[in-house]
């Protein structure tokens, strides 16, 4: 996994969280706005365990699914 691959990770987590933080910021409460939320919600949270698997995979640690992603992430801040 490249640098740029990973540093693009980065920049379109940090874009998917802003179109998150925008969507909580709204009063309106009906359906489709909810459903848009919880969309935007899926989409970062999808975003950010890929962008920390390709980050550990620059460091040599592979991963698999979102848990083992997260386990690994915690153990390389820990230790």
């Amino acid at each position: 996994m490249s640098k740029r691959k990973a540093m693009q990770s980065l920049v379109n987590l940090e874009k998917a969280l802003d179109r998150l933080e925008d969507a909580l910021r709204v009063d309106e409460m009906n359906s489709l706005y909810i459903d848009g939320t919880i969309q935007r919600f899926e989409f970062s949270l999808e975003l950010y365990w890929k962008t920390l698997k390709r980050l550990l995979a620059e460091e040599g640690i592979e991963t698999k699914t979102p848990r083992e992603a997260l386990k690994q992430a915690y153990k390389v801040l820990v230790d």
